[in-house]
């Protein structure tokens, strides 16, 4: 009898075994979807990313590198395998994941990159003031390619901005991205002419001269 106990039990635990390595093999292995940087500029990027089987939507996250990943966008597979962040900071290093996902909502790939904007003009980094009798406007152009553009009559805009590097003295296009509150808001773009005079010089802008504040 005990020898009967002793085979039942060795049955039991053999079929356990069996059982257990059978899951293991069942269990879905995490594919890889490979990421690219198609491009980067001053303030956007575009990445790319290859096509998983079985996938209806790619899930992406993004932050500046050293800082925990946050949900962007989904894409569905028909709106195509790239996607173009816009209103980033210049000179700035972002990490990017995708996650793709299927009908059931389970990430099935997953693939990352990483990426580095383009620095903004360092002749126009700082403050430029336009004044006449008790009036006074301000342009702060900041490294970051942000800044803001504010009056003596109250308003008070965030701004991007993007300079075309010329010599000094010569005329180049300015790039002036205004928000009508955040920088996740809306937002009009204006491309005027600007003129760089060299350091502690006046910078004209659209025919405006503009002063480096103290």
């Amino acid at each position: 009898m005990k020898k009967l106990f002793n085979l039942l039990a060795i049955a039991i635990a053999f079929s356990l075994s069996i059982t257990s390595c059978s899951n293991d093999d069942d269990d879905p292995k995490m594919g890889e979807i490979t990421v690219t940087n198609s491009s980067s500029k001053l303030t956007e990027a575009t990445i790319a990313f290859s096509e998983v089987e079985g996938a209806l939507f790619y899930d992406i996250d993004y932050a500046k590198k050293g800082e925990e990943l946050e949900y962007e966008m989904s894409i569905a597979k028909e709106q195509g395998l790239n996607y173009t962040f816009n209103n980033l900071s210049a000179a700035t290093t972002y990490d990017v994941k995708v996650s793709a996902k299927d009908a059931s909502g389970n990430a099935i790939a997953e693939g990352t990159v990483s990426f580095e904007t383009k620095a903004a003009l360092a002749a126009l980094v700082g403050e430029w003031y336009y004044s006449y009798e008790d009036y006074k406007e301000t342009y702060t152009f900041n490294s970051d390619a942000k800044g803001t553009f504010t009056t003596s009559r109250g308003a008070d805009y965030k701004i991007m901005w993007e300079a075309i590097e010329a010599p000094i003295g010569e005329e180049a296009d300015l790039i002036i991205k205004t928000f009508s509150g955040d920088y996740e808001g809306t937002s009009t773009v204006d491309t005027v002419k600007y003129t760089y005079y060299g350091v502690d010089e006046a910078i004209k802008i659209d025919g405006t001269r503009y002063w480096p504040a103290e």
